[in-house]
């Protein structure tokens, strides 16, 4: 979907599809002294206010310190926030420390009514 296509033009598509994107470039301890990183993030879920839900939105990011990257973690990024909103229609995902999609735990399946009742 994203083959060949810029940065920019990447983050277009991905508005067109609902997400919003964010980037940065900052000094870091990384190799070249600066680290680039992309975020793609919405607040609904499959018609669903992640903020009233979770208190927070889904958010997916990537990061590079070669400039010549850029194009290619933003497509990285991009395509794991779709496949993330493909294979989890019932439940919010998130990124885990390795930067793998996983179920956010805490809510579970909301097609389940258990998982939106907390018992004390």
């Amino acid at each position: 979907m994203f083959a060949n296509l810029t940065s920019m033009e990447i983050r277009l598509k991905m508005q067109e599809l609902g997400w919003d994107s964010n980037d940065q470039i900052t000094k870091g301890g990384w190799i070249n002294g600066h680290v680039y990183s992309i975020w793609f993030e919405r607040w609904d879920w499959h018609g669903r206010r992640t903020l009233a839900i979770t208190g927070r939105h889904v958010c997916f990011c990537r990061h590079t310190n070669d400039v010549g990257m850029i194009d290619i973690v933003t497509r990285l990024c991009a395509e794991q926030a779709l496949k993330a909103y493909e294979d989890f229609p019932d439940t919010i995902p998130c990124m885990d420390a390795d930067g793998e999609t996983v179920k956010d735990v805490i809510l579970g399946d909301w097609n389940d009514p258990k998982a939106l009742v907390k018992s004390s």
